[in-house]
């Protein structure tokens, strides 16, 4: 029995999440990694995009840097179906933070986003007739306030931490500079664009968030004090006990 379809406002900005079936890994390489992110800006895209394109040279996202005839092919050919305002990868998961521009665009753009990812994974790893590999359906929270969309940005943008912080979904941090230190270097993540690091500056559309917190500086400090909060509660909690 199909689902029935979402209910996405024009303009309105959703928090979008999905993990591996049975929260196995989804990115077992940087390939994976890379590929996903190039399928998300390729996919954003209202004009019919050939998977088998994505293997062409012309297509390929670098990390760092995008080349100028990329930038040139992105004005004249793709008209996109959601603005992608942040964006971050996990092993077995992945959140991104979308307006929808379209309507029903941001539903148009998971189901090519799943199908295309979903379709280079099980031919990767021959995964043939294995079908799905996501859990289930994507799942989707409306931003309605200011400060949920603080709190989603700096919830999206310091799920890496999980990697050098075993206990912070416990909202534990017990290094709060490695913590910072590491997100700048984690390339699968909006973050390092939105504090001036280009990585990957063509797939989200940050002018949102910047004026909305007052630039670079203030994500930064957003974050850091999402993280901050976190190690003084681990210094209370180490003091209680």
């Amino acid at each position: 029995m199909a689902s029935p379809p979402r209910d996405f406002e024009i303009n309105g900005i959703y928090h979008v999440y999905n993990r591996g079936y049975d929260k196995r890994d989804i990115f077992l390489d940087d390939k994976d990694y890379l590929r996903f992110i190039e399928s998300l800006y390729w996919f954003n895209n209202k004009e019919l995009i050939v998977i088998g394109d994505l293997k062409n040279d012309e297509r390929r996202l670098p990390g760092g840097s995008t080349p100028k005839k990329l930038e040139a092919r992105s004005v004249k050919q793709r008209k996109p179906i959601v603005a992608i305002l942040a964006l971050v990868l996990m092993r077995n998961h992945f959140h991104l933070i979308l307006r929808e521009i379209n309507d029903g665009g941001i539903s148009l753009f998971m189901k090519k986003l799943g199908n295309g990812y979903t379709g280079y994974f099980n031919e990767k790893y021959n995964r043939s007739g294995m079908g799905g590999i996501f859990q289930g359906r994507y799942r989707s929270v409306k931003i309605k306030t200011n400060e949920q969309l603080m709190v989603i940005f700096s919830y999206v943008h310091t799920n890496p931490v999980e990697l050098v912080e075993s206990d912070w979904k416990e909202l534990i941090v017990k290094n709060k500079n490695n913590a910072l230190n590491f997100l700048e270097r984690y390339r699968w993540s909006s973050y390092c664009d939105y504090i001036g690091n280009s990585n990957f500056p063509l797939v989200t559309e940050r002018d949102f968030y910047l004026n909305l917190f007052g630039g670079e500086s203030s994500c930064r400090r957003i974050v850091e004090d999402w993280i901050n909060f976190k190690a003084e509660n681990n210094i209370i909690r180490a003091d209680t006990f």
